[in-house]
């Protein structure tokens, strides 16, 4: 498990993602912890270990490698992950002792989704596409961010209807969907088709 971040230097460090991802124009919204803290908080959680940027995989192909550049011209080392469908789908990046994780999100039918990237926990977070297509804006650190709308909606589904509105020791994804899809289960037209790297 990661320690819990330095909540001065996370701030510090969001707020430098925050102005590089909207020089390389790309939509983005906060999800999990990042947003629960945004949401309820109006800062980090308690017990925060991370930033969690998320993004519809389509608006993530189309400007990842400015995002790339731009994080790495800014000092921020960057690990890219592809597995399980062989494109590029999350961003690991790090600056500072602070940790990063921009998630993209797969449509499939009416969902979204991102499997988990450890090869031997076989879970994917799912959610209704609606939900991670529509947008709330919520002020934390003097700015607004972009989070899911209805975002009391998007964390009930994540932490429990009502467990997300009480700070705890920890808050687990409820939306842990075992063997949810893998690139077999998506037909190579289809994946074809989501590739807007090519």
């Amino acid at each position: 498990m990661r320690p819990l971040m330095n909540k001065e230097e996370g701030r510090e460090r969001l707020l430098e993602l925050g102005e590089i991802l909207d020089r390389v124009e790309v939509s983005y919204f906060l999800i999990l912890g990042t947003a629960l803290g945004a949401y309820r908080d109006k800062g980090f959680v308690p017990t925060e270990r991370d930033i969690d940027i998320g993004f519809l995989y389509e608006d993530f192909q189309e400007r990842l490698q400015p995002m790339i550049s731009f994080l790495q011209e800014a000092q921020w080392s960057v690990r890219l992950e592809s597995k399980p469908f062989d494109r590029t789908r999350v961003l690991f990046a790090e600056k500072n002792g602070v940790k990063a994780d921009l998630v993209s999100y797969v449509k499939y039918k009416d969902k979204r989704f991102c499997h988990n990237t450890d090869p031997s926990l076989t879970y994917a977070i799912v959610h209704d596409a609606e939900l991670l297509e529509q947008r709330e804006l919520v002020s934390m650190f003097d700015r607004f961010w972009d989070v899911p709308s209805p975002c009391d909606v998007y964390l009930g589904l994540e932490y429990g209807t009502h467990d997300w509105k009480e700070a705890r020791d920890t808050h687990l994804s409820k939306t842990r969907v075992a063997n949810f899809l893998d690139k077999e289960g998506i037909n190579n037209d289809y994946l074809q088709q989501l590739d807007l790297s090519k």
